[in-house]
């Protein structure tokens, strides 16, 4: 599968190298506006620079690219290159808002083609780790999950591209409360109800938000509690994973999973940490392996569009209910 890596800063490096690494996957084309970022890529892997992305999708070398550019470029690419034939991996968030991820959908929907979006810690140890746990039925029936993330390199104040509106369409919940929204859904399944309240607290970054707070319940009753975060300056993802027979807390940070298991009766339970950090950590080739894979197989990939478009739908019904001041149905 040969890709065209459209945009070239930290994000296009990775992706770039990642691909490098996975199995079926090479990297063909390598595009952004300044060319000498574009050039410096594309000799890293043996590949070509331009600084057109059109003609890169419409290039006969090209099966599939990869989108990490600024927000608001992801639907005009994403619908260009699915127009174009071509598989789609793109970054998180997959657009600005809803209604821009609905078409990219539909683009990939109609001219046959998959779209993934970028949500590597689905591959991340710890996450597969306490997919197993849960899978195996060791803490029973899942009834509430506790999340937060923050974003460390931020401390110094977001770049400026992220805290221009008009080029991210958000701030903290379209950055790094994505991920926390993805795998609240990959382990507990759809939200019905969300009760949310973003503000901005520390950077004067109006009308993009540094943190956002929410309670989001599912149409059963189970529910998340969730807070995304720009105001700290050490970077932290955690999820606490409660059931009817124990619970799992995972700390990305530090690869750790623990086990909390209820006893048979009355007293303390048992706990059990799971030290992954000597793990290798290749979530970001095992992503790009899914899409390939999916495309061989003719299957949506594992989070796919719709997850990418489900996870804005929450980040807006949380930016609706804070406004509203009100529990906003989904």
């Amino acid at each position: 599968m040969r890709f065209a890596i459209i945009g070239c800063g930290e994000a296009g490096n990775r992706r770039a190298a990642a691909i490098a690494l996975a199995r079926g996957a090479e990297v063909a084309v390598c595009v952004d506006a300044v060319a000498e970022r574009a050039e410096q890529l594309a000799a890293a892997h043996a590949a070509r620079a331009t600084t057109d992305w059109r003609t890169a999708i419409a290039s006969d070398d090209v099966d599939a690219v990869v989108i990490a550019t600024t927000n608001n470029t992801h639907a005009p690419i994403g619908i260009g290159a699915a127009e174009a034939g071509k598989h789609i991996l793109c970054e998180r968030p997959l657009a600005r808002n809803p209604s821009e991820a609905e078409q990219m959908v539909a683009a990939a929907r109609e001219n046959n083609v998959r779209l993934k979006t970028g949500f590597s810690l689905r591959y991340n140890p710890v996450v597969v780790k306490a997919r197993e746990i849960i899978d195996q039925g060791r803490i029973g029936r899942i009834v509430f999950l506790r999340g937060r993330t923050g974003r460390g390199s931020y401390a110094a104040r977001p770049p400026d591209w992220v805290v221009d509106f008009e080029l991210s369409g958000g701030g903290t919940l379209l950055d790094n409360g994505m991920d926390l929204l993805d795998l609240c859904r990959f382990v507990i399944g759809d939200f019905q109800w969300v009760q949310g309240y973003s503000a901005t607290l520390v950077w004067p970054i109006e009308p993009c938000e540094d943190n956002a707070f929410a309670v989001l319940t599912t149409a059963d009753g189970r529910a998340a509690l969730i807070h995304s975060s720009w105001a700290d300056w050490q970077g932290y993802l955690s999820l606490d994973i409660s059931g009817t027979d124990g619970y799992i807390r995972l700390d990305l940070d530090n690869a750790v999973v623990t086990l909390g298991s209820r006893p048979g009766t009355a007293g303390a339970g048992l706990e059990e940490a799971m030290d992954l950090s000597r793990e290798p950590d290749r979530s970001l080739s095992t992503e790009v392996e899914e899409l390939v894979s999916a495309i061989a197989e003719g299957r949506e990939p594992l989070g796919g569009g719709h997850d990418g478009l489900e996870a804005l739908v929450l980040a807006h019904a949380i930016y609706r209910s804070s406004d509203e001041k009100a529990a906003i149905r989904v």
